[in-house]
């Protein structure tokens, strides 16, 4: 799922980060991505405990998302948001979404 941040009225929350069932919240939209094979390596990453700035980007390199109902139309890449890599946590990633600031969050493995 994407959380993507914009003034909506409507604040998620997500729980996250493992076992340790932190919780976070951002007010914005959610558009569905289902599951997809290229989060396989997303969730890989996190289960084995090696989380870095590079194996994130890596993980994320296929991730994209179509922002319109034409299935036709250029789908935007989901590229992790290096400017808030220190917030990243099982099940709450920040993204980048063209020009828009989101959240990659999925069911946390607790």
């Amino acid at each position: 799922m994407l959380l993507i941040e914009a003034p909506s009225g409507l604040i998620f929350q997500q729980q996250c980060n493992g076992l340790e069932c932190d919780v976070r919240s951002a007010e914005g939209f959610l558009i569905p991505i289902h599951s997809r094979p290229e989060m396989e390596d997303v969730y890989a990453l996190f289960e084995s405990g090696r989380v870095s700035r590079e194996a994130l980007k890596h993980a994320l390199g296929e991730l994209s998302v179509c922002l319109n109902d034409d299935w036709q139309a250029p789908w935007t890449s989901i590229e992790l948001d290096e400017e808030r890599f220190d917030q990243a946590l099982e099940a709450w990633v920040p993204v980048r979404v063209g020009e828009m600031h989101a959240y990659l969050i999925w069911c946390n493995s607790d």
